[in-house]
């Protein structure tokens, strides 16, 4: 097979020429001069900078308490919506549950719920320092709705009647 040739011009190598001047050049020592206005403790100098750690952000136990029930309501609210009719939530077919109702379960939920995890918690800890909604909890809190609804909607209604 026969190669052709590439029609594209090769670039012109420019010749560069190197000038050197002659002379005598007074280079003066400048370490010593500073910028106006500035004081020498205002420099930076590699061998003066220091590091300085970030201060460390202190969560004190009751912020902690409160951030976990906070959390804790919260899914209970999430899955008592399933059963709200004003909800977003809402899932048709399930068991509807009006306001009063829904006020009654979320409150009842929200205390044992979170009584029982905090106790559970200090079982195996000292402090509430690492109390967190973990995943377990999480699965905890939504089985244990869904398996108690059912009664404690019973026991709501026919004492409101």
């Amino acid at each position: 097979m026969k190669r052709e040739r590439s029609t594209t011009p090769e670039p012109e190598v420019e010749e560069v020429e190197v000038l050197k001047q002659k002379g005598s050049f007074n280079f003066r020592d400048v370490s010593a001069l500073k910028p106006e206005g500035t004081d020498q403790r205002e420099t930076d100098n590699i061998e003066t900078l220091q590091f300085v750690p970030a201060p460390e952000v202190v969560v004190t136990e009751e912020e902690i308490i409160k951030d976990f029930d906070r959390r804790v309501l919260d899914l209970v609210k999430q899955r008592l919506n399933i059963n709200y009719p004003g909800a977003a939530e809402f899932k048709v077919g399930e068991e509807e549950i009006s306001m009063d109702e829904y006020k009654n379960l979320a409150r009842e939920f929200h205390v044992s719920l979170k009584e029982r995890l905090m106790e559970s918690h200090l079982e195996y800890n000292r402090s509430y320092k690492n109390l967190a909604l973990t995943p377990d909890y999480r699965m905890s809190i939504k089985d244990e709705i869904s398996f108690l609804f059912d009664t404690k909607l019973q026991e709501l209604r026919t004492r409101h009647r």
